[in-house]
């Protein structure tokens, strides 16, 4: 399940030598949380809010019972490792329902395609999981 990715900077953004950004998904593993963290509060920072998050809030909400989190949740890394993004998707339970809980992508990496990749994942997970829940007829229309 990795996505490979590789795109040139938009143009107006670099010289006429742009540079390439390669990057791929892959599932999210326990030591990506202080990646996460750090993530989320860039994010939070550019719009103008506090950073407030903590490993051991991630850590809390990715691990609740019934999480799956190399299922569940994935990461965008660049090929020296560094974790650029994550998109999470989880079953809701007795309501049928999958939330795509909504990922982010770091700031200064932004405009590459990587939540495309990441929301393009999101989608399949939620349509492979309904077809095992409720089969191939309830696609059908």
């Amino acid at each position: 399940m990795s996505a490979i990715g590789r795109s040139a900077a938009r143009a107006g953004s670099a010289p006429a030598q742009a540079s390439l950004l390669r990057w791929r998904l892959r599932p999210a593993e326990p030591e990506d949380f202080a990646a996460i963290t750090e993530i989320r509060n860039a994010c939070r920072t550019v719009e103008g809010m506090p950073a407030t998050e903590s490993p051991e809030g991630v850590a809390e909400s990715w691990t609740e019972p019934g999480r799956d989190l190399r299922r569940d949740c994935i990461v965008a890394e660049l090929p020296d490792g560094q974790v650029i993004g994550y998109d999470e998707v989880f079953d809701r339970g007795s309501h049928r329902a999958y939330d795509c809980w909504g990922g982010d992508v770091h700031p200064g990496h932004r405009g590459h395609g990587i939540a495309d990749a990441m929301l393009a994942w999101a989608e399949a997970q939620v349509r492979r999981r309904a077809r095992e829940r409720l089969g191939d007829d309830a696609f059908r229309g």
